[in-house]
């Protein structure tokens, strides 16, 4: 049942962050209950997330169902408390993202990295999506996110930079969503099998 499409994107601040060279990210002590804590010590705190697979559920349709399971919408509490008990490592030069860990389940996987002050980008992706792809968005995503939002980030609310950060999160889930636009490798492979196709008949 796992496949190869995008489901989301997801930006997060960890507070407390063991590879931030500043220590906490935000300098909010004592959480301001818009931190989710956690056993390991790294409060993760959303601060934007764009749903790609409803877009693509409710416009184009989904042939295996939801992409959910039909009742979780709280992909961004399970992502963050992944995070959390497991936090990416910090990049290794400020101004960039770095430390990625890939955390797969039986259908999905989540990808995820951090840069020096504690912003943590994310994605959701079926199991057959290349991580090296995923990075590659996140990477991308990150130097776009940060110049526009890279301020604000330091001090928003949970969920705040939502609405702000939709069209840039929508784009980017867009281009990265078909595989063959952005991977000469699937791109590679695509047009493989289509001559497979035609062989065949």
């Amino acid at each position: 049942m796992s496949d190869n499409r995008l489901r989301c994107a997801l930006v997060f601040r960890l507070e407390g962050n063991k590879g931030s060279s500043t220590g906490a990210f935000g300098g909010d002590e004592d959480g301001g209950g818009v931190a989710m804590s956690d056993l390991g010590g790294t409060g993760v705190t959303l601060l934007a997330k764009y749903d790609h697979a409803s877009e693509y559920e409710t416009h184009k349709g989904s042939d295996s169902g939801t992409l959910y399971g039909g009742r979780d919408k709280s992909y961004a509490d399970a992502v963050g408390m992944v995070i959390g008990n497991d936090p990416p490592g910090a990049a290794s030069e400020p101004g960039t993202l770095g430390g990625f860990k890939v955390v797969q389940s039986e259908v999905h996987q989540v990808v995820y990295g951090s840069d020096t002050e504690g912003l943590c980008l994310a994605v959701i992706t079926g199991l057959q999506y290349p991580s090296r792809v995923a990075i590659q968005m996140l990477t991308e995503l990150y130097g776009q996110f940060s110049e526009q939002f890279g301020l604000q980030a330091k001090s928003a609310t949970t969920n705040s930079l939502t609405k702000k950060s939709k069209p840039l999160l929508s784009s980017c889930c867009k281009k990265y969503d078909d595989l063959s636009n952005v991977d000469k490798a699937s791109s590679l492979i695509g047009k493989v099998d289509a001559v497979k196709v035609q062989m065949q008949d």
